[in-house]
């Protein structure tokens, strides 16, 4: 018996401590505000204004946090201070300032190690050219030195051979004395094409190791060869007559084209054909842009009726007894709600101005009007002299709203007659 007393006593602290638990935590959403704070700065530009949003309850137990800088949204959401991600995926440190900074601060040592990489890899290929051409170059220098003491050497001895041809042959002519001058004749150009052939043979040794001034020097050749054969052609064409020059072929092409343009004219009944046909079509579009317009009137008019007896409709309802009872009260629940929820502290310092004063001085008779700005810490200080509307300042708001509030005006709301009867009436349409 006295096991089952103990138990029925756990059971009985268990259900006390849950239903204690549960009206505290009533309580707290009940009484506990929720506190708001809005802070930023209004600059001439979009794109420099800034702003911060803060909700926070339970001494920042939740936390949320909007955060609007240079067209960046960031949002925040900690509960216990443990970020939770919006979207399902963590925020690590969004809403800290110190993080974001160190981020970019990451980014940016990457890029310049990324651009200093790059550099040095631009860096080492031309380096490793400059070294091939600086090691290329004396070998060229040695080569050109060789060859040319070879082309040297090569005409020296061809010099030598020939001028020991031409002492044998002498020799042999003074003992024999029995030659004639067709013999002198034909040793002579024997001598000669000797001679042509090392000269020739030189040339294509020198044209394997300077192939470049060989090129030029036959390029000059065959130039004055083919200049020779222009002059010696349009001697010839002169001579003979026969080809046309081309200013007589210019005039007979543009005689061809005119009588083209000629042919190609149209004449008088094709341009009276075409007239009519545009006037026909041009007809033709304004029946369609009338009829047009008439279907679209017509359904304008069926639609400013179907407008009218819902504006009618409306008008009905406005005139009501019921119904101005229940805006009445509907209008009472939120001047509650402002007056309990609003903002309970307000600076601003703000400079405005527009481009026409005498609009910038009616702006401030207005606001002057208003008794929200003197029970606040709000500056207004207009600009008489600015050629452009703009709004710049910094501000702060503050404040908090509790969830009694939103219940009491609910309760009121649902227990007044008039509301009920609207519900009803609408339920039963």
């Amino acid at each position: 018996m006295t096991v089952v007393l103990f138990l029925l006593k756990l059971v009985g602290i268990v259900l006390l401590v849950l239903v204690g638990l549960v009206l505290l935590l009533s309580l707290a959403l009940l009484l506990v505000p929720v506190r708001y704070r809005i802070r930023g700065e209004a600059a001439q530009e979009l794109t420099a204004c800034s702003a911060r949003i803060c909700v926070s309850w339970l001494f920042h137990l939740i936390h949320f946090q909007l955060v609007l800088e240079k067209k960046e949204l960031e949002s925040s959401l900690r509960i216990c201070g443990i970020p939770i991600g919006l979207g399902g995926e963590a925020e690590e440190g969004a809403d800290a300032p110190g993080r974001r900074k160190k981020k970019k601060k990451r980014k940016t040592e990457r890029k310049k190690k990324r651009n200093r990489r790059q550099r040095r890899e631009k860096r080492v290929p031309a380096e490793e050219s400059q070294s091939q051409r600086s090691a290329e170059e004396p070998q060229e220098k040695a080569s050109a030195e060789e060859s040319q003491s070879q082309r040297s050497a090569e005409e020296s001895q061809g010099e030598r051979s020939a001028a020991e041809l031409q002492e044998r042959r002498l020799s042999e002519v003074q003992t024999t004395g029995s030659e004639t001058p067709e013999a002198e004749r034909s040793a002579a150009e024997q001598t000669v094409e000797e001679n042509g052939t090392k000269a020739v043979a030189e040339r294509n040794q020198s044209e394997a190791f300077h192939p470049s001034a060989d090129k030029t020097q036959d390029a000059s050749r065959g130039a004055g060869k083919t200049k020779r054969g222009e002059s010696g052609t349009g001697t010839a064409k002169q001579e003979a007559g026969e080809a046309p020059s081309s200013s007589e072929q210019e005039a007979a092409s543009a005689s061809e084209n005119k009588k083209k343009r000629r042919r190609d004219r149209p004449s008088f009944s094709d341009k009276i054909r075409r007239i009519f046909g545009m006037i026909r079509k041009k007809w033709e579009t304004l029946k369609e842009m009338v009829r047009r317009i008439g279907r679209r009137l017509h359904a304008l008019w069926e639609q400013a009726g179907s407008v009218k007896a819902f504006l009618s409709r409306i008008r009905e309802e406005i005139h009501r007894e019921e119904n101005r009872r229940a805006l009445k009260a509907v209008l009472r629940e939120i001047k509650y709600l402002i007056r309990h929820m609003g903002p309970k502290k307000i600076s601003m310092q703000l400079t405005f101005g527009t481009i026409d004063p005498a609009l910038t001085g009616k702006l401030v008779g207005l606001i002057s009007t208003l008794p929200f700005f003197y029970r606040s810490q709000v500056q207004v200080i207009p600009d008489f002299s600015s050629e452009f509307f703009y709004l710049k300042g910094p501000f702060e708001i503050k404040g908090h709203a509790r969830g009694v509030h939103a219940v009491l005006s609910a309760l009121r709301l649902i227990l007044d007659k008039n509301i009920r009867g609207i519900l009803q009436r609408y339920r039963n349409s």
